[in-house]
């Protein structure tokens, strides 16, 4: 994500925060917003989230 050009990056006191642009309008900022969201599923962040069963999905669920 720091690498990526999609996030707006923001260091403060050595921690690293991702914050929207809010110079751009609301539908600009849906967009980068879904740009963001496929880019996280191309790299599995969502894998077996939502659609998993098990006791073990259900614990990291929480």
């Amino acid at each position: 994500m720091i690498q990526s050009r999609l996030f707006n990056r923001r260091d403060v006191n050595g921690r690293v925060f991702v914050n929207p642009d809010y110079n751009q309008s609301m539908e600009q900022q849906r967009e980068m917003t879904m740009k963001r969201i496929a880019y996280l599923l191309d790299r599995g962040v969502f894998r077996g989230w939502l659609t998993s069963d098990g006791l073990q999905e259900e614990l990291r669920k929480q």
